[in-house]
């Protein structure tokens, strides 16, 4: 059971860790419930070599008595918490199941249990369904997970097209700016297709319009060869 969070003094912040805790989520395996425990993440956090600076400089400023066990595990449940209260763009990217009075966690795009990696997060996109036209449905828990994938392995999101970067253009602003881009073409798509991380692509809004302008749709390198000022 985690135990309740204690009085600390603020050593470290929600930017630096929580990419950290969704990192360590999606790349746990999942127990025989489908989830992450919490336990399972303090852990993991404890092992992490990132993880491990901050919980080192917070546990010396801080002095819990739990030492940085106790600070990892505030960590989480302060993760935790964020998304509780609606603060947290990750509120949207995991399922969440208390146990043992705490959270354990999934990803919102995996639906079976065992290691979460790129290649395994797979939505079928791409199906044809006559509404009062015929649309293709797309998956919106596969662009969170592309999103969520990226911002936990490089601490923020980047057009990878023409570079432009939010906090340098933007310092302050928590607007989202970028969009999921699908390198092939789901109106080419004759059937339901798999869509994996590895076929999407982070554009901010004006490079993502700017590539659907151009027939037949190119790709991001070729784009940025033909279109983008240096």
């Amino acid at each position: 059971m985690a135990p309740p969070l204690e009085p600390m003094k603020v050593t470290f912040s929600q930017s630096d860790t929580s990419p950290i805790i969704a990192r360590i989520i999606m790349a746990a395996p999942l127990d025989e419930s489908g989830f992450v425990s919490h336990d399972v993440i303090v852990a993991s956090l404890l092992d992490d070599p990132a993880a491990r600076t901050i919980i080192a400089a917070a546990t010396v400023a801080s002095r819990l008595k739990g030492g940085e066990r106790g600070v990892a595990s505030n960590m989480v449940a302060w993760f935790s918490q964020q998304i509780t209260v609606g603060r947290s763009p990750w509120r949207d990217v995991f399922y969440r199941k208390k146990t043992r009075g705490s959270y354990a966690y999934r990803a919102i795009a995996e639906g079976r249990s065992g290691a979460m990696t790129d290649v395994d997060i797979v939505a079928i996109e791409g199906e044809p369904r006559l509404l009062f036209h015929l649309r293709r449905e797309r998956s919106q828990s596969i662009a969170i997970a592309k999103r969520a994938a990226v911002l936990a392995a490089t601490g923020q999101l980047k057009c990878e097209a023409c570079g432009f970067e939010m906090d340098q253009r933007y310092r302050g602003l928590a607007a989202d700016v970028f969009e999921v881009h699908h390198r092939l073409p789901l109106a080419d798509a004759m059937s339901a297709i798999e869509t994996r991380l590895e076929d999407l692509a982070i554009l901010c809004a004006n490079c993502h319009r700017a590539i659907h302008k151009i027939t037949p749709l190119i790709g991001i390198e070729g784009f940025k060869a033909r279109y983008v000022l240096r």
